[in-house]
């Protein structure tokens, strides 16, 4: 395979998609997928289940988001600890060894995504951003759907 016969396969592992996400694209189309995602009637696909931690103390406490992602505009919190990875080890290995790993330049810190949804659910974070209430997340069931593409297969199971 050469090169452009890779670019034009498609991502289908986490760390992809979250890569392709945090790229920067031209504003008109970043201003359009904004206006998407803020007009949708979200409903969503839990993806996997949100950590607890539990400590001695009550300010130990921790109640994280489930995972999960809009079927209809693809509003998801799924790249949150992948960003978090990568906004510090990584911006801080790559410091020392300047030349010897490739750059994020031409990268953003967070997806869209991840802005938006702390943003539509802010009401949700309790405790000072401390916990989540995930009973206020529309969701279509609460059972974890184990897959990187719940759009694609909502709307191949609306069309069956």
């Amino acid at each position: 395979m050469d090169e452009k016969e890779i670019k034009q396969l498609p991502i289908n592992d986490e760390f992809g998609q979250c890569m392709r996400k945090l790229r920067i694209c031209p504003a008109e189309i970043t201003a359009k997928r904004e206006e998407k995602i803020k007009k949708c009637n979200h409903l969503f696909v839990k993806l996997r289940n949100g950590e607890e931690v539990f400590g001695c103390h009550s300010t130990d406490y921790y109640k994280g988001a489930n995972e999960v992602e809009c079927v209809y505009c693809g509003l998801t919190n799924r790249f949150n600890k992948i960003e978090l990875v990568l906004d510090s080890e990584y911006m801080e290995y790559s410091k020392s060894f300047r030349g010897m790993i490739p750059s994020l330049k031409g990268y953003k810190r967070r997806t869209l995504e991840s802005e938006l949804f702390e943003e539509i659910l802010k009401e949700s974070y309790f405790r000072g951003g401390k916990s989540f209430d995930n009973s206020t997340v529309n969701l279509i069931s609460e059972e974890c759907l184990l897959t990187y593409h719940p759009g694609l297969l909502y709307r191949l199971a609306v069309q069956i």
